[in-house]
């Protein structure tokens, strides 16, 4: 394999790896939404009580849902992992919120769908990088003798 063969290689490992990355946030966040789901099999109507708005590292802001639901006879007022530029809900909003009876802090908001958003999104980044990856494999080995 001549010097330009290592090319193909080359773009191929840094397509896969970031593929890989991509591909294993996705697995995560499916994982995660999976056990939630089964864990948290009490409902409530919760409130959508206000947004909190928090920058990340380039100071973008997104809004995070707060959430006021009764658990047990207990208020429980929670602030969303995930946040939003253009959120699913009004503040005011009622949602269906399903929480585990022994941990009430754990819950997910019924028909939310920022955490399918995310499992889709980062499952098809990282396989169309690695399917790229792969694809260009091929085509450079085949042209690049």
């Amino acid at each position: 394999m001549g010097g330009s063969g290592w090319v193909a290689w080359i773009v191929f490992g840094i397509l896969a790896l970031l593929g890989a990355i991509f591909l294993s946030i996705g697995i995560g966040v499916t994982v995660s939404r999976k056990n939630k789901r089964r864990k948290c099999t009490a409902e409530a109507t919760g409130v959508i009580v206000e947004y909190r708005r928090r920058r990340n590292a380039s100071n973008r802001a997104s809004l995070f849902p707060v959430i006021e639901f009764t658990a047990d006879g207990k208020n429980v007022r929670v602030e969303s992992h995930f946040g939003s530029t253009n959120p699913e809900f009004a503040p005011g909003d009622s949602v269906v919120v399903c929480y585990d009876p022994n941990d009430d802090k754990r819950y997910y908001i019924m028909n939310s769908k920022i955490g399918h958003t995310l499992s889709v999104v980062f499952l098809s980044v990282g396989g169309g990088l690695l399917g790229l990856g792969i694809v260009l494999l091929v085509l450079l080995s085949v042209l690049i003798p």
